[in-house]
């Protein structure tokens, strides 16, 4: 029995289209866990002012503090993960454009004049969104635990340490992104 090979390649693309709906529901539960563990020192903040403790920006509890500093440990881990699902979403929308060039071709060469409806770049879109959705979410994380560390510095040994260890998360966060987009093609 031969398969017929418009056959095989229906297949093919309805099995690669699968995958990438399902790596967006992924991704998309990924980010929702990112922005909960970005949101426990505000919850232990909650939690301490609920008990009657007085917290304010000049001598935070002891237990604040250490959340606001395992907190962008844990962020940079989710992170990571975070964005190994974003490049297998877009992995997976190359495999798509790409299996659209080849559709368009064999369209191209039984018919005269017709336009892509969507991309056939295999190339399309790029990992590294500086401006794009995932740079939002990479930006935004930075910024936020930079501002927890720097509670968290500044509660140690004043704004110099805060700032220093600030400025480091968010390095450390950027160039996390940059070599995680730029290590693949």
């Amino acid at each position: 029995m031969a398969i017929d090979p418009q056959d095989a390649f229906i297949a093919d693309l309805n099995g690669v289209f699968a995958q990438h709906s399902s790596m967006w529901t992924i991704y998309n539960e990924s980010i929702k866990l990112l922005v909960t563990v970005s949101a426990l020192p505000l919850l232990a903040a909650a939690a301490l002012l609920a008990a009657g403790e007085r917290v304010d920006f000049t001598t935070l509890p002891p237990l604040l503090v250490c959340t606001l500093v395992v907190t962008p440990v844990l962020v940079f881990v989710t992170l990571g993960v975070v964005i190994h699902y974003r490049l297998t979403v877009l992995w997976y929308a190359r495999g798509l454009n790409g299996f659209r060039a080849i559709y368009f071709s064999a369209l191209q060469s039984a018919e005269a004049t017709i336009q892509p409806p969507m991309p056939t770049d295999p190339r399309y879109p790029a990992n590294y969104e500086f401006t794009g959705p995932m740079g939002l979410i990479v930006h935004g994380s930075a910024v936020l635990n930079a501002g927890y560390l720097f509670l968290a510095g500044s509660s140690f040994g004043g704004w110099l340490p805060g700032s220093i260890v600030a400025l480091v998360c968010v390095a450390a966060l950027e160039l996390w992104y940059w070599w995680n987009c730029h290590r693949y093609p």
